[in-house]
């Protein structure tokens, strides 16, 4: 996954696709089973966790929430961790990757801590659980669209670059073979800008961020989805689309081996 493998391997895309459709259904069916225990209001949240006397509901004892708990933290924790590692490589801002990774940790602890508070602290933490649960579901809804959203958008990057510069391969010319649109580098493999095509919308914002024409660039690796490509750029990583990448003609080091 790491280098990109979901381009060349449907099954790793087929694993993708039932690991998001079981996840939705895990999304699906935990809104069933917090509206069959209560609802967003507080107080269904009092009647559920301290009982209720009008719907004869006994308190939760200390042992079946104990059980519960020790069942739904690893389960949730598998379930952040696997789609937050996702989301790492996503094409989003630094900021807005921390801020829902962050959030989708704290609002599961939160939704899985506030139960407790609310039984044998005071009642007036039930507003905490509906929040919990509502952030988390919102969190885990968020982060399974982004996942179907790679799933079915199919990167073009590479094969448009590939059409782009298939005359150059057929040349013979050794400086041509050199140089290829960067969407075509390979991981561990260096080359040096050459040019950024002045008529892509982002050609200004490649540059900015240290793109430069004689800046000597190598790929790292692909995002487990294989967009975006991961490089080393002046000593820092930089993630750009492939459909970015196929607008940087780069000379590429040809190994001497």
């Amino acid at each position: 996954m790491q280098n990109g493998g979901f381009q060349s391997q449907p099954l790793m895309k087929l694993t993708l696709l039932f690991t998001l459709l079981l996840l939705t259904g895990f999304w699906a069916t935990n809104f069933a089973l917090y509206f069959a225990r209560m609802d967003i209001t507080p107080q269904s949240v009092e009647d559920y966790y301290l009982g209720s006397e009008e719907q004869f509901k006994m308190p939760r004892t200390y042992q079946s929430m104990l059980e519960v708990t020790h069942a739904h933290l690893p389960m949730m924790a598998f379930v952040v961790l696997l789609l937050t590692h996702l989301l790492i490589f996503a094409p989003y801002s630094f900021k807005t990757k921390a801020t829902f990774i962050a959030s989708g940790f704290i609002f599961s602890l939160l939704n899985e801590s506030a139960g407790w508070l609310v039984r044998f602290v005071s009642p007036h933490f039930a507003f905490l659980k509906v929040a919990g649960f509502l952030g988390f579901q919102g969190i885990l809804g968020f982060l399974l669209v982004a996942l179907a959203m790679f799933l079915i958008k199919s990167p073009r990057g590479e094969d448009s670059a590939s059409k782009n510069y298939s005359r150059a391969d057929k040349s013979g010319s050794p400086d041509l073979n050199k140089r290829i649109p960067l969407a075509l580098l390979k991981p561990g493999e260096e080359g040096t800008v050459v040019s950024i095509h002045k008529n892509s919308s982002n050609s200004s914002d490649l540059m900015e961020m240290g793109l430069t024409p004689g800046t000597r660039v190598k790929l790292v690796k692909f995002a487990p989805l294989g967009d975006p490509m991961q490089l080393d750029v002046r000593g820092y990583h930089l993630s750009v689309r492939r459909s970015e990448a196929k607008n940087i003609l780069i000379e590429r080091e040809i190994s001497s081996n």
